[in-house]
């Protein structure tokens, strides 16, 4: 299976509020996450560039700011990672890309 660059539950946090905005910035996304996560506005830019080196995030500079689009629609995502997780489920393949999905084995 080839490899797959998925997204980590903060990551996840930090697209939804792209997708739900449509372009954003790391200011506004910091904000929106500011009730419930505790991070540093440092650490939103650097996970946002990690979306875009991934080719989740698109990102336009204009003027001195940076503006961030998602490149992938959500539904495509949402299905793709679904079925990435089915296949992990019925192969018992895991790999350190997916700390918080446990297999069993009977």
């Amino acid at each position: 299976m080839p490899k797959v660059e998925t997204l980590t539950k903060f990551e996840w946090e930090i697209m939804k509020q792209v997708w739900k905005k449509g372009r954003a910035t790391v200011r506004e996304v910091h904000e929106a996450l500011a009730p419930t996560q505790s991070r540093a506005y440092t650490t939103i830019q650097t996970y946002m560039e990690r979306l875009v080196d991934k080719k989740y995030l698109s990102k336009k500079k204009i003027g001195l700011v940076n503006f961030y689009s998602a490149k992938v629609k959500e539904t495509d995502t949402l299905r793709r990672e679904a079925s990435l997780r089915r296949f992990i489920f019925k192969t018992g393949r895991l790999s350190f890309r997916y700390p918080g999905f446990r297999c069993r084995r009977p």
